[in-house]
C-alpha cells in the first residue's frame, strides 16, 4: 500500500507498507517481512535526484531482525 503526493510539477513524496509472509511450515512456520519507506524525488529536465529511507522488520524472514536502509540516486533520461 502505498500513497504518493506530487508537491509540484518538480517535487514528489511518497509513503509505502509492503508486508509480506514466508510459509515455512517445516520449522519455524509463517514469518512476516514488512518495510515501511518514505521517498523523496525532484525532477529538473531529465535528472531526477531521489533519497529512499526505508526500515524493514523481520528482515529476511528472520524473527526479530531488523535493517535500516537510506538510498540517493540519480537517473538521467535523454
Amino acid at each position: 500500500i502505498g500513497v504518493a503526493y506530487a508537491l509540484n510539477d518538480d517535487l514528489a513524496l511518497s509513503y509505502n507498507i509492503i508486508e509480506s509472509e514466508k510459509h515455512d511450515h517445516a520449522s519455524t512456520g509463517e514469518v512476516e517481512q514488512e518495510t515501511k519507506a518514505i521517498n523523496l524525488a525532484y525532477t529538473v529536465g531529465g535528472i531526477t535526484l531521489a533519497f529512499q529511507d526505508a526500515k524493514t522488520d523481520n528482515a529476511a524472514y528472520s524473527a526479530g531482525t531488523s535493517d535500516d536502509t537510506r538510498t540517493i540516486s540519480v537517473k538521467t533520461a535523454f
